[in-house]
């Protein structure tokens, strides 16, 4: 039951982004058709950032769909819940990369005559999409977080991490 839940939050994660994508690329298909100048490159970023997020939302939907928790012990699936806690914190961290790029490219599009539509386009987009990202990862992680102390306290379990180790004590 607890990674049950723990899937279909992830799987509701998945179409979260991967509606956030089709929109993105449709959006900016037709921006990048019908837009000029830096805008033109904003919606360009947004749908080539977008066909990667498509991709990534479809390999994780296809993940919660696929894997068998009934054979896995309880330790097995706490802590592939874990991974998933820990890979939306280490997203997180990755998105504030993407949203310093951005602004990096951002600003040289002021300090920089050549391709400057090009860079204040793409930093505008990768600073809106890893904004996003951002929000996204935090708010599945926080989500996550809750689950498993939710689950955690329910069944009068305490968890004990450290490094190569993780113990599960039930408390009378």
């Amino acid at each position: 039951m607890f990674y049950s839940k723990s899937q279909m939050i992830n799987r509701g994660g998945m179409y979260v982004l991967g509606g956030w994508a089709i929109t993105n690329i449709v959006s900016g298909a037709i921006g990048w058709k019908y837009s000029t100048g830096d805008t033109r490159y904003f919606h360009q970023m947004n749908l080539f950032w977008n066909t990667v997020n498509l991709t990534i939302a479809g390999f994780g939907l296809a993940h919660t769909f696929s894997t068998e928790f009934h054979s896995m012990t309880g330790p097995e699936m706490l802590d592939k819940h874990l991974g998933s806690e820990r890979l939306f914190l280490i997203n997180a961290g990755l998105d504030l990369l993407y949203i310093g790029g951005g602004y990096y490219m951002k600003y040289r599009s002021t300090v920089k005559e050549k391709n400057k539509d090009l860079l204040s386009g793409y930093g505008k987009s990768i600073m809106m999409q890893g904004g996003f990202l951002l929000v996204f990862d935090m708010v599945m992680y926080l989500i996550q977080r809750h689950h498993r102390i939710q689950f955690l306290e329910s069944a009068n379990l305490d968890l004990s991490m450290w490094p190569g180790a993780l113990s599960l004590v039930h408390n009378f």
